[in-house]
């Protein structure tokens, strides 16, 4: 029985943990809300506050990945739109300054963008996560050595105001970041803008995922709990409310029956 409960104290402990780790990828976005839980079904993304803002890429670098490499961002429209011809005129938005017109200024498909046959969804590319296939547009960058701060979580630590580099970090704790200014005030109404942050490979070869010599398939990427949106400049100006977890709603009835019984007692005593 002691061997059963302490293997169940260290699966937790394991779980704990792993839970908890800073991801090597992360998006965030500055006075953005973090939201579990949507009305619409989405979870687990950082929303914007307000149609101008600042998204920031984030990486903790470990023995997959350098400085040196090429990261890649993608700018996806949601919801979903269809491929059509001619592509649908869903207004623009700006990405450092460099204006996108959606969707003339994109490609369809699922990233990373491939350099060989056509762009379509396989293996190595992202998973759709609700995403794709949509229009979006694929934005190359390289952190910078001398922007970093002390890491943390984008899940529980939204920054409210812009990163600035702390030179007492340790190398160990380093988390490097790079900032962009989005502006999704001429979008049409009714839709978003979502981030993803990846890097990726050229395949050598045709084995395991790779099924096409010289595909591009990203080699790691910000966790879906991690990625980031915009949202739609016709809706308050507000990110999605989150639903109460099971959890919390079942302490608010507990709540209110404790509350009701309260009043009852005092009742009977008068």
């Amino acid at each position: 029985m002691k061997t059963v409960t302490r293997a169940i104290l260290i699966a937790c402990l394991s779980y704990g943990v792993s839970a908890y780790a800073v991801p090597t990828l992360q998006l965030t976005i500055e006075d953005g809300k973090y939201v579990n839980t949507t009305a619409a079904g989405k979870d687990e993304t950082t929303y914007a506050t307000g149609s101008v803002f600042t998204l920031y890429a984030l990486l903790s670098p470990d023995t997959s990945n350098s400085l040196s490499d090429f990261y890649y961002i993608s700018a996806a429209v949601v919801p979903k739109t269809a491929q059509t011809t001619p592509s649908p005129d869903l207004g623009s938005f700006s990405f450092n300054g460099s204006t996108v017109n959606v969707t003339s200024d994109m490609v369809y498909g699922t990233p990373p963008i491939d350099t060989v046959a056509t762009q379509s969804s396989d293996p190595g590319d992202l998973a759709d996560h609700g995403i794709f296939d949509t229009y979006f547009k694929q934005f190359e960058f390289q952190f910078a050595s001398n922007r970093y701060v002390k890491a943390f979580d984008a899940q529980t630590s939204t920054p409210t105001d812009p990163l600035a580099t702390d030179p007492s970090t340790a190398d160990k704790d380093k988390m490097y970041f790079t900032a962009f200014t989005v502006n999704v005030s001429n979008l049409k109404t009714g839709y978003s803008i979502h981030f993803d942050l990846y890097n990726t490979a050229v395949c050598g070869d045709d084995k395991g995922q790779c099924g096409v010599v010289g595909d591009v398939d990203q080699t790691q990427f910000a966790p879906f709990s991690h990625d980031a949106q915009s949202i739609p400049n016709d809706d308050g100006g507000g990110p999605p409310k989150e639903i109460p977890e099971p959890a919390s709603l079942a302490l608010l009835g507990l709540g209110l029956l404790g509350i009701g019984a309260i009043r009852r007692r005092k009742s009977l005593l008068n």
